[in-house]
């Protein structure tokens, strides 16, 4: 009997790029604490995941485009940011 072994190589797209509360406060140089406090403002877009929707991913997408608004510069001074 020939067992056949099979190889799995999926690949996740760039644009699903998951990111945890810790990796994004790492990326953007700042506490865990900012990341929750822009997220709570909804600066800072997220996806919930799991039973209770309790786990937090930030896209990459997401991210960078929050990178690019260059919103994070704040992150304690509410108000302090135009938005759209």
């Amino acid at each position: 009997m020939s067992h056949r072994k099979a190889t799995r190589t999926t690949q996740v797209p760039p644009s699903l790029d998951l990111y945890t509360v810790t990796e994004t406060a790492a990326i953007l140089n700042v506490s865990k604490r900012s990341v929750f406090k822009w997220i709570k403002q909804e600066a800072l877009h997220v996806i919930r995941l799991g039973p209770g929707q309790r786990l937090i991913r930030v896209r990459r997408a997401d991210l960078e485009e929050f990178i690019d608004t260059q919103e994070f510069k704040s992150p304690t001074h509410g108000g302090s940011h135009a938005s759209t």
